[in-house]
């Protein structure tokens, strides 16, 4: 199975007009699609293809470290 490499990211939250982590993670290519992102550069991790959607994020809640 192919792996791709996933990250964090901070979005702004409009409702407190603060920037807050993201409940899911994506690739670079999908984080850069969204305005004001800005990519976690130090949580890129590796998981396998089929856990990315077609937009390129994860579903909400995805932990890496617990073997989604």
């Amino acid at each position: 199975m192919s792996k791709v490499t996933v990250y964090q990211y901070k979005v702004l939250d409009t409702r407190r007009l603060e920037a807050g982590i993201a409940r899911r993670w994506g690739t670079r290519e999908a984080i850069a699609r969204l305005r004001n992102a800005v990519i976690l550069e130090e949580t890129a991790t590796r998981v396998d293809s089929c856990l990315i959607n077609m937009g390129g994020f994860t579903q909400f809640g995805f932990d890496p470290h617990s073997g989604n």
